[in-house]
């Protein structure tokens, strides 16, 4: 009920008021679990579709002092990312984030916030934590809880089912760990309870239906059709409940049927409304997601603080010892409140000298809330709102839950009360209604304001939430404090309470436009009508439960009770007429005992002096699952008084009987009054050893309480071995792995390899290693000292221990007794932490790669042996070559030069002849000097070609002289510049590297004439120590080098031919150049 909720409504993301609510990316979901929550998020995680829209955050209890690896085992087991906070992160859909190891997590609106650890383990609720900030943050989230042991997240749903989320447990049947899911499907307030696979789908489809299902803010925005539909909703609410929530914000109202939609699927508000005439289930539920019984102790401190301060004190002004402070707590829901105030008062009656009775009504719609109120059982984690001297003082251990004491629970009254139809209490001190009014129209408050003038005392208090007001009822309360909502009952004020039953729908209310649908006041139903005939014509009757307590009274039932003195009491024993006292015991003995329905024999009762026969029918209402009830009707003889119709004799009769039965009712009344003082001298005995027994009791409880905190540390470390042992199961299952796939690739390598100790005593080998060793199975385990190896390396224990003093890698090649190779390699063998624990030996067959280089040596031997043979045959080459151009070259200077110089000299001849005679201008002149020029001509190129085939600068001149002519003469062909450099003091060579060389140069020259398309040419001449070097560089186009070189384009650069002339004379031979860059080739002999 709206009465229930106990909290700060300007926090409250249902009502309209609020605007701060954070815009949230995406819908976040809070799940809660601890011993066995590992598998059962596994397998949650494992459902869910990794691009659900929401993000998830898992929290869990963990080992403080340890490190969690839940990240890393829900990772395996969904495709969304899974991190760890370790600082202030973002919440993004599509991800799940997890608690750290001593850290609370807070929601913050936006991101995830590590909170210290409380200090008390006791305090400790990380799951309540996070789901109060997500509440309050978010408004709408989701809560799931989990397997685990305890309570923690029962307090935490709460909060969230206030602010309008889901909540979603996991079936306690399907749990591993039922404890968390028990302990919040004990609220009453639990949504969804299924196993965890269709947990996870079903989130999946209320996630779609909020998107689907979308009410306005305002019920004015609905069409026609629905705001016919919300009427008939009201109405079903009405039929099947007797409440009305016309009256009611409307605004409210259909956001909280929204929230209902989306949980029972429905896509429409006429789905709905087809769902509820079906179903009363669903009627029962949507009332109580109307009611929202959720408060808790000393909610809103602040408040709390003025009350002790400044109106408490006043309550008990002017009252003696026989007086009674009386409180009425409306909306009290599951009781926090009521007890929060009984405190208080108990504690304010403890500091004053004279101890007032204390009486507390605490009233609500909810059954179920009051139910809970009554035990006075709560969650442990309840700690973190109560002071610890009033745990101590005020609450009892027991089990995961701790009780308010019974000495608190008697002076607080909890009774199903509806403010504003049933009639009030009265003559009241205090009245607390916080966050009641809120949800009611202004017509309505003004009512209600009426019945708290009515019921309050002169001077008495009123108490509102913090977003509630009295200023529209100044002409009834004075405002005391107006910040904390305090108000004093104003005097000469005359406000009647109006008690009649309010219709189902305003009298001033527009019809609906829908054709057919009329107000509720003006078109009854038959069930309406034949409830309304029941009270006004059927017998009195009243309701009580087991403990004989009255649940609920007809309207007429009030001429048979009288209440009696003292404290207000709930027992109908004590409430009926004494004259039916003692046949309405009997009775309820008889159905409560037996099950048995009884009518009682008609007993006279007076009633304004006149005697009435009356009879009671006690009928008990027994069904499997519920509680145990009795209807109880009072059947009374109408026809008019007894005496008449009676004759006098009758009535002397009849007095005669009465004198008898009173005298024996007297003489029976001194056997009860022997019998209770007997009785009484019993109680002191009983006392006396009760008062031994509470004191065996405090010593048992203080064991008790030391019991307790062991048992949650134990509690709390067998949740975190679980969790450890489930990562080490994951760890052995990864190693297994890791050795299987080690002995894989040892038999695929095919290695022989021998693991030592520290101790050199063998722990493992492979196959092959027997190869190596005399060794058989039952040899692992003995030093390796004691083997005999099969082959030759005689320091193999030497060398091991060099590895183990901290050598990284001894190698030696031995031969083996079959004439094969090995290359033994010894490494340290190296524990996690770097320590050396042992030798690793591996043995690597060698054979085929020493037989390749044996077979590698002899053929660089015979290869160079070749060489050497090609150079001596290039030398002789380049011998014969020279012989041969010498002798070309003398050749053409015996015959051809000297025939050329005669021929030149006999054409001289005959020139100067005709120039002397008269022919002078003859054509044979001209004839002839062309012939002389030709043939001087032809003698300088056979001069060249001499020059060509034997430089004579070179035989007399030495290399360097002959460089520069040539160097000359080549300048004077090709048009290109050329510069020679060396020293003038270069020293000559063997005749025969000097002609190599220069005809190195000479090929250089020709290569740049013929491919380089140059411009400059440089010749360099060095004389070092040992080395003569010569180059000759370019600037032309140069030429490709790297590995693709065209060989016929090297041929034609005449590469070869001078690298065979180099290397014939014991020199080395370079080539330099690239695109663009030109070429420049270096020789390089011995001096």
């Amino acid at each position: 009920m709206i009465e229930e909720i106990n909290a700060n409504e300007s926090a409250q993301p249902q009502d309209d008021t609020r605007e701060d609510e954070p815009d949230a990316a995406c819908t976040v979901v809070g799940i809660g679990a601890s011993a066995g929550g590992l598998p059962a998020l596994q397998r949650f995680f494992a459902t869910l579709a990794p691009d659900s829209g929401m993000a998830f955050v898992v929290i869990m209890h963990l080992a403080p002092e340890r490190e969690s690896h839940l990240a890393t085992l829900l990772q395996r087991h969904t495709a969304m990312p899974v991190i760890q906070v370790t600082e202030k992160t973002l919440v993004e859909p599509n991800r799940v984030y997890v608690i750290p190891p001593n850290c609370n997590l807070a929601d913050t609106g936006t991101h995830l916030q590590l909170i210290p650890l409380e200090e008390e383990r006791q305090a400790r609720a990380p799951v309540d934590f996070f789901f109060r900030t997500l509440a309050e943050q978010r408004g709408d989230g989701v809560a799931i809880i989990l397997s685990g042991s305890g309570a923690d997240g029962a307090l935490g749903i709460k909060a969230i089912k206030e602010y309008g989320g889901l909540l979603m447990v996991q079936d306690p049947v399907d749990a591993e760990y039922d404890g968390m899911p028990q302990s919040a499907i004990a609220t009453g307030l639990v949504d969804v309870i299924l196993p965890v696979e269709e947990l996870a789908r079903e989130l999946l489809t209320y996630q779609q239906n909020r998107k689907i299902i979308k009410l306005p803010d305002e019920p004015a925005a609905l069409p026609d059709e629905d705001q016919d539909a919300l009427h008939q909703i009201l109405v079903q609410i009405q039929l099947r409940t007797g409440h009305d929530f016309s009256q009611y914000k409307r605004s409210t109202v259909l956001r909280r049927i929204g929230r209902r939609m989306q949980v029972t699927h429905s896509t429409a508000l006429k789905t709905y409304l087809n769902l509820l005439r079906r179903s009363p289930a669903e009627v029962a539920l949507l009332f109580q997601d109307l009611l929202i019984s959720v408060t808790s102790f000393f909610r809103d401190r602040e408040t709390f603080g003025i009350l002790e301060g400044e109106i408490i004190p006043q309550l008990f002004a002017n009252k003696g010892a026989g007086d009674t402070v009386r409180v009425w707590v409306v909306g009290c829901a599951t009781g926090e409140e009521a007890y929060s105030l009984a405190f208080l008062l108990l504690e304010q009656a403890a500091r004053l000298g004279y101890a007032p009775e204390i009486q507390i009504f605490a009233t609500d719609l909810d059954e179920q809330a009051l139910r809970i109120a009554r035990q006075g059982i709560y969650p442990a984690a309840i700690v973190a709102d109560i002071a610890e001297e009033r745990l101590g003082r005020f609450f009892t251990q027991e089990d995961d839950h701790v009780r308010v004491k019974a000495g608190v629970r008697e002076r607080v009254l909890f009774a199903l009360h509806n403010v504003i139809k049933d009639p009030p209490f009265s003559r009241l001190d205090l009245i607390s209604c916080r966050n009641l009014l809120i949800y009611l129209q202004h017509e309505l408050q003004e009512r209600v304001f009426g019945v708290f003038h009515y019921a309050l005392r002169p001077q008495g208090y009123l108490l509102l939430g913090s977003a509630e007001s009295a200023e529209s009822a100044t002409e009834l309360f004075v405002t005391l404090d107006k910040k904390h909502r305090v108000y004093q009952r104003r005097e000469g004020a005359s406000a009647q309470p109006i008690l009649a039953s309010l219709p189902a729908a305003p009298v001033n209310a527009p019809r609906p436009a829908s054709a057919g649908v009329l107000p509720l006041l003006t078109r009854r139903s038959g069930a309406a009508l034949h409830y309304q005939v029941l009270e006004e014509l059927a017998p009195p009757s009243l309701l009580v439960d087991e403990q004989l307590m009255v649940l609920h009274l007809s309207e007429t039932v009030g001429r048979y009770l009288v209440p009696p003195g003292g404290s207000l009491t709930g027992d109908i024993t004590r409430l009926v007429r004494p004259e039916l006292q003692a046949g309405l015991r009997s009775a309820l003995y008889q159905a409560f005992g037996h099950g048995r329905a009884t009518v009682t024999p008609p007993v006279p009762v007076q009633f304004n002096g006149s005697p009435h026969l009356v009879s009671m029918a006690v009928r008990p209402r027994q069904q499997a699952g519920d509680r145990r009830l009795a209807l109880v009707t009072f059947l009374e003889d109408e026809s008019g008084r007894l005496e008449d119709g009676l004759d006098s004799a009758e009535v002397r009769e009849r007095d005669a009987t009465i004198r008898r039965l009173a005298e024996k009712l007297r003489h029976e009344h001194e056997q009860l009054q022997a019998m209770q003082e007997e009785h009484e001298t019993s109680e002191e005995e009983l006392r006396a050893s009760n008062e031994e027994l509470q004191s065996t009791n405090e010593e048992y409880k203080s064991t008790l309480e030391e019991l307790e905190t062991s048992k949650e540390e134990l509690q709390s470390i067998n949740e975190e071995l679980q969790t450890v042992n489930q990562e080490l199961k994951n760890k052995v299952e990864e190693v297994t792995q890791a050795h299987s796939d080690l002995q894989n690739l040892l038999a695929t390598t095919d290695i022989a390899t021998l693991f030592l100790d520290r101790d050199l005593i063998i722990k493992w080998y492979t196959p092959r290693v027997p190869e190596l060793f005399h060794l058989v199975s039952s040899d692992q385990g003995r030093p390796i000292g004691q083997l005999k190896p099969k082959i030759s390396y005689a320091a193999l224990e030497a060398d091991a221990q060099r590895v183990l003093q901290g050598q990284e890698l001894v190698e030696c090649e031995a031969p083996s007794e079959d004439g094969r190779w090995f290359l033994v390699r010894q490494r340290p063998y190296r524990t996690a932490d770097g320590h050396i624990d042992g030798v690793v030996i591996t043995f690597f067959d060698l054979t085929e790669r020493r037989q390749a280089e044996q077979r590698k040596v002899r053929l660089l031997h015979e290869v160079e042996r070749q060489r050497t043979l090609l150079r001596t045959l290039n030398r002789t080459l380049a011998r014969a070559q020279e012989h041969e151009r010498q002798e070309l070259a003398r050749n053409l200077h015996d015959l051809i030069g000297q025939n050329l110089t005669a021929l030149s000299l006999s054409l001289k001849l005959i020139q100067t002849q005709l120039a002397a005679s008269s022919l002078a201008a003859n054509p044979v002149d001209a004839t002839l000097q062309e012939a002389r020029r030709l043939a001087e001509q032809l003698t300088e190129q056979v001069r060249d070609v001499m020059s060509d085939l034997r430089p004579p600068m070179l035989a007399d001149y030495g290399l360097l002289a002959a460089l520069r002519w040539y160097a000359t003469q080549f300048a004077r062909r090709t048009g290109l510049t050329v510069d020679v450099q060396g020293e003038q003091s270069f020293p000559r060579l063997p005749e025969e590297v000097e002609l190599t060389l220069f005809r190195i140069a000479q090929e250089a020259f020709n290569n740049v004439a013929k491919h380089a398309q140059a411009t400059h040419v440089t010749v360099t001449l060095v004389a070092e120590d040992r080395y003569i070097r010569l180059s000759v560089a370019d600037n032309g186009r140069g030429m490709v080098l790297a590995g693709s070189a065209d060989p016929e384009q090297l041929q034609g650069w005449g590469v070869l031919i001078m690298r065979e002339r180099a290397e014939s004379v014991g020199g080395r031979f370079e080539l330099q150049s690239g695109p663009g860059q030109g070429v420049t080739i270096a020789v390089e002999v011995e001096r």
